[in-house]
C-alpha cells in the first residue's frame, strides 16, 4: 500500500489562475466550472484541463455537468458518470 501512496501527489489548484502544471493522470473538476462559468469560460477551462492531462488520463466532472461540445483532445470514457479521457498515445507503426 505504501508504494501506491508514494506515487500519488495531490494538488489543489484554482482554475481561475490559469492552466495547472501537468501532465496529470487524473483531474477532478466537480461542481464548479461546468456549473457556474459562462459558455466561453467553460470552453476555455475545458481546453486548459484537457491540455493538462497525460495521454490516457481522466477528467472527472460532477454528475450533472458535461464538457462543451466539440472539445478537441478528450473523449467520453464513461458518459453516464461524466468521466472523459485524453486518448492514449498511438504507437508509431
Amino acid at each position: 500500500m505504501r508504494a501506491y501512496k508514494q506515487a500519488v501527489t495531490i494538488i489543489a489548484h484554482d482554475i481561475r489562475t490559469g492552466q495547472p502544471d501537468g501532465p496529470f493522470d487524473l483531474i477532478l473538476c466537480r461542481n464548479l466550472a461546468f456549473t457556474y462559468f459562462d459558455e466561453d469560460l467553460q470552453h476555455e477551462t475545458a481546453e486548459c484541463l484537457a491540455n493538462a492531462l497525460r495521454p490516457g488520463g481522466a477528467l472527472v466532472l460532477g454528475a450533472h455537468e458535461q464538457l462543451p461540445q466539440e472539445l478537441p483532445g478528450v473523449e467520453p470514457w464513461d458518459s453516464a458518470r461524466r468521466v472523459y479521457r485524453r486518448p492514449p498515445a498511438r504507437p508509431d507503426i
